[in-house]
């Protein structure tokens, strides 16, 4: 039985949710208020400073626009090749092999945006026929302005992959191995009742099934006060807590589910759900459509819910194995598997 964990790093919702095409605007405009501070005392400090020569000001003007258009063109190749870059999907957090992999992944953007910021420097030169002292003067100078941002770069990512709980793995059940391979019938017909749920699950906040209808609407999933997904009941599948995100399991077309992460918390989506019937928070961690269920293996002790299209398992808190019972059967969808 697979144990259900976290997001792997490989995968495109990891770009589209961290290193967004906003951050990447963010580095863009910030690196070029950098060059042009940099600039400015750099040239006064060595008497270049000439401010009523036009010329010279629009040389400047150009040298200082090789900063944003060496980032973004870097950043967007970045974002199409992502697959190509890093191809497997490794589970984090991650081993020292793949943090490795991280670091020059990350050395290799930057020395990609150096190199076009030398390149593009050298060109500005000629065509403005301004001559450095030496061939060597655009890349020393470039690379001493280059280290305060690279410094910043490799921090700020580390601390964006901590900070957004990509880290944090949900094996929070017993091993699998020790789990009987029962099917529904078996955990359903059980007459034991469960034990007593830790303190930290009876806490839990789970929403009940309701007996109510739910009207036939659209459901709007939020990020920042701005609709992210527009959504039919029956195209969501599963909400997955990671820390301050949730991802979101949902079905466009075909047999794939598509994956979107959201800068929000699972309390607020259950809030979102507390209309629709069939949708039920199972776990702290989780929030599943049970009309999409497909499976239930385990017992009393540790209870997995097999979801169709997914292929992960998602788990039951032992507090909410009755109620899960109850739900599902009122869903009137058991089909003898």
């Amino acid at each position: 039985m697979k144990v259900p964990y976290s997001q792997t790093i490989g995968e495109k919702v990891f770009i589209s949710g961290t290193w967004s095409l906003k951050l990447l605007l963010n580095w863009t405009i910030g690196g070029t208020l950098y060059c042009i501070v940099f600039k400015l005392i750099f040239h006064y400090a060595l008497g270049e400073f000439q401010i009523q020569n036009k010329k010279w000001m629009l040389w400047l003007v150009f040298q200082i626009g090789c900063i944003p258009g060496a980032i973004l063109l870097v950043g967007l190749v970045t974002f199409s090749i992502w697959d190509n870059i890093w191809p497997a999907t490794y589970p984090i957090p991650l081993g020292l092999r793949e943090k490795a992999r991280a670091f020059l992944i990350q050395a290799g953007v930057l020395f990609a945006i150096y190199s076009l910021i030398v390149l593009f420097s050298i060109i500005t030169n000629w065509l403005f026929d301004f001559r450095p002292l030496s061939i060597w003067a655009v890349p020393l100078h470039t690379g001493f302005a280059f280290i305060p941002p690279s410094v910043a770069f490799f921090w700020f990512n580390t601390y964006l992959i901590a900070e957004n709980e990509f880290i944090k793995l949900q094996q929070e059940s017993s091993p699998a191995s020790k789990l009987n391979q029962e099917n529904l019938v078996e955990v359903l017909d059980e007459g034991t009742q469960t034990e007593e749920a830790p303190k930290e699950d009876a806490a839990l906040a789970v929403s009940s099934l309701k007996t109510s209808t739910a009207p036939v609407e659209y459901i709007k999933l939020l990020e920042n006060n701005r609709t992210i997904l527009r959504l039919l009941p029956e195209q969501l599948f599963v909400v997955q807590s990671q820390g301050n995100y949730v991802y979101v399991y949902w079905l466009e077309k075909g047999e794939k589910l598509e994956k979107t992460l959201l800068r929000t918390s699972i309390s607020k989506i259950e809030f979102m759900l507390r209309t629709y019937p069939v949708f039920m928070r199972t776990h702290r961690s989780y929030i599943i459509n049970m009309e999409k269920v497909r499976k239930v293996e385990g017992n009393t002790r540790g209870l997995f819910v097999r979801i169709a299209l997914l292929d992960d398992l998602v788990l039951v808190a032992r507090s909410q194995i009755e109620t899960f019972k109850e739900a599902f059967l009122k869903q009137d969808i058991y089909t003898g598997f």
